[in-house]
């Protein structure tokens, strides 16, 4: 099968390779990304790590890469949604999700590596914040993402990429956005209101979380492991994990990040004129950076923050 790329993909230089390497930890297979011209783990928010097209198909055939991926980029006009587990590897059946929003609003559709969930791409932005929901399993990424790509069009649907004419706020309204969180008045919102997770539930939900692999080697203080250039780049990306699971609780991020692996003698060395110590300037730029929060009342929302120095495997949460 040739590899085909609309124009609007193919031109731009937001291409990596990826290979699915097994995980020592757990057993399973991880999609590790790759820059096409250095041979080196690649992140989803450096364009220095993204190539051209031919660049990466040259190295994927060259060094053997299990596929090729497409970085979205800040202020790059494209969105991408992702459905998983929405095609019938065998039929070509689509389920009603799948179905509901490509007879609305076709785009260039491309069907995942797998052959069981779909990537469609429309230039416009991001509607706004949260872009996934776990129950209908509709994702939607405009940077700091990746998309595994196969050129493998989907029949029916367009070579080229549309103009957003109301898809992106109606795919976000519709699947994306919490049902529960729409019908909720401010009145009803307090009255629901439940209590933030304990220490111990943050470390349970962590450890399970999509990015647990990243989570677990910061908590256990591997930093390298983890592919982090510095430690204390580490400890920007766990206090960022930290934000997200407790609400931006400081107290607590600071009591979480004390019992982890990464904990060190800087964290309580003054680091500022004012006074602050290393571990507060953390904290504070943690919270700073850190857009959404877990919330007890709806699992919508996931961990996605600007920091730009997170582990190759959290960074490009690879689609």
């Amino acid at each position: 099968m040739s590899i085909s790329f609309p124009k609007e993909l193919a031109n731009r230089k937001q291409w990596i390779c990826w290979r699915l390497e097994p995980n020592t930890k757990d057993g399973r297979d991880s999609k590790i990304p790759y820059n096409p011209l250095t041979g080196r783990k690649a992140s989803s928010t450096n364009p220095n790590d993204w190539s051209t097209l031919d660049d990466a198909i040259a190295a994927k055939e060259q060094y053997l890469y299990t596929g090729l991926g497409f970085v979205f980029a800040k202020s790059g006009g494209l969105v991408g949604i992702d459905i998983d587990h929405c095609r019938d590897k065998n039929t070509g059946e689509l389920s009603d999700t799948a179905k509901d929003i490509l007879e609305r609003f076709p785009s260039y559709t491309e069907i995942s590596p797998s052959g069981t969930g779909l990537h469609i791409f429309y230039k416009g932005e991001m509607p706004a914040k949260g872009n996934k929901n776990t129950k209908t399993g509709v994702e939607m990424y405009a940077h700091s993402r990746y998309f595994t790509m196969t050129g493998e069009r989907l029949p029916g649907t367009p070579d080229y990429i549309t103009e957003d004419n109301g898809a992106l706020a109606w795919i976000h309204e519709n699947y994306i956005k919490s049902k529960k969180r729409r019908g909720k008045s401010k009145k009803d919102s307090k009255a629901v209101k439940l209590e933030p997770l304990t220490d111990e539930e943050i470390l349970e939900k962590a450890r399970t979380a999509e990015n647990h692999k990243e989570f677990n080697l910061l908590w256990e203080g591997k930093w390298q492991e983890a592919g982090y250039p510095s430690q204390s780049e580490a400890d920007l990306a766990l206090c960022c994990m930290l934000a997200f699971w407790s609400g931006k609780n400081k107290e607590q991020m600071d009591r979480l990040f004390r019992n982890s692996g990464l904990f060190r003698e800087k964290w309580d060395t003054v680091h500022h004129a004012s006074g602050a110590t290393y571990g507060q300037e953390t904290l504070d730029k943690a919270i700073e950076v850190t857009e959404n929060v877990y919330s007890r009342e709806s699992e919508s929302v996931i961990f996605e923050h600007e920091a730009g120095i997170t582990a190759p495997e959290a960074k490009v949460c690879i689609l």
